[in-house]
């Protein structure tokens, strides 16, 4: 499961190994807008995406259960397409994002907190935007 830190202790860390001479100040291009240095946004287990520049796509694959995701290091939309029946942690999803739950008819998808809660889910066909941050774990099926 991921740890999230708070921003201030995640600048404070940052600033202190930067003032130490341990890493390099990240690239101003690769910081989203909280001034954080930017992480690709991953899954595990690993299931395939596709980079979009400009929006999301409407084109999630019949069976899957697609993520979109915004990715600072790329900026671009990062997509996943879920298929495999599988509950999946989510690392560095942050911000606001899109969902296209196109699996078959009645399939239910179930988006969990931190502590495993039911933040919500979306029954086959659905489509909608989604806060990411609150989102630790998917189950597409």
């Amino acid at each position: 499961m991921r740890v999230k830190y708070s921003a201030l202790g995640a600048a404070t860390a940052l600033a202190s190994a930067i003032a130490m001479g341990v890493v390099a100040a990240p690239a101003q291009a690769d910081t989203p807008t909280n001034g954080i240095a930017a992480v690709s946004p991953s899954i595990s287990p690993s299931a395939p995406y596709k980079y979009y520049p400009d929006g999301t796509p409407s084109n999630c694959a019949y069976e899957n259960l697609c993520l979109s995701v915004w990715d600072y290091t790329k900026n671009q939309w990062k997509v996943y397409s879920l298929k495999t029946c599988n509950k999946y942690a989510l690392s560095n999803f942050e911000g606001d994002g899109f969902f296209d739950n196109n699996q078959t008819k009645g399939t239910v998808a179930t988006f969990y907190g931190s502590s495993g809660n039911v933040l919500r889910k979306s029954t086959a066909r659905e489509q909608g935007s989604i806060g990411w941050s609150p989102v630790w774990s998917v189950r597409n099926c």
